[in-house]
C-alpha cells in the first residue's frame, strides 16, 4: 500500500514540474536591474507572441517578466486586451529606459493603450508596483542576458 501511495505521489510531482516547465517557457533569459537584481524573462519575439504577451495569465512570479524584441526602434501601441493582471511597463532603448507606465490596471482595454514617449527596441511587461519597489528611472541601464538585443 505504502508503494503506491509513494508512486501516485511521485507522479504528480513529475506532472506539476512538466506544467511548470512548459508554462514558463523559460530558455536562460534573464535582465539584470541597476541594483543587481535579477529579473527571468520569457522573450516573446514572434508576431503571435508578442500580440498574445501576459493575455490570459493570472500570475507573473516576484522577479518575472516577458520581454518584447523588436527587429527597429519604433513607438510601440500596447493594450491590455485578456489580461486578468496589473502591470508596470518600463520601455528600453539599447539597454536603456527612457520611460516607464506603471500600475496599469487591464480595466482599462478597450479605452486605452499605453506606447513610450520615445522610440524603443524592446519592452519589459513586469507586475504593478515593480517599478517604484526596484527604484527605477528614466535614464538606467539594464543588462540584458540570453536573446540578441
Amino acid at each position: 500500500m505504502k508503494t503506491v501511495k509513494y508512486t501516485i505521489i511521485a507522479a504528480i510531482i513529475i506532472i506539476l514540474a512538466v506544467v511548470f516547465l512548459l508554462h514558463n517557457k523559460h530558455d536562460g533569459s534573464k535582465v539584470i536591474l541597476p541594483n543587481g537584481k535579477v529579473v527571468i524573462i520569457q522573450v516573446a519575439e514572434s508576431i503571435d507572441e508578442q500580440k498574445k504577451g501576459l493575455s490570459g495569465r493570472t500570475t507573473l512570479g516576484v522577479n518575472e517578466g516577458m520581454l518584447f524584441i523588436f527587429n527597429t526602434k519604433l513607438i510601440p501601441n500596447f493594450w491590455m486586451k485578456d489580461m486578468l493582471m496589473s502591470i508596470d511597463i518600463i520601455w528600453i532603448s539599447d539597454n536603456k529606459i527612457v520611460d516607464l507606465s506603471s500600475e496599469l490596471v487591464p480595466e482599462s482595454y478597450p479605452d486605452n493603450s499605453y506606447s513610450p514617449q520615445y522610440p524603443v527596441n524592446s519592452v519589459l511587461e513586469v507586475n504593478a508596483g515593480f517599478i517604484k519597489k526596484n527604484n527605477l528611472k528614466v535614464g538606467d541601464m539594464l543588462d540584458i542576458v540570453g536573446k540578441k538585443q
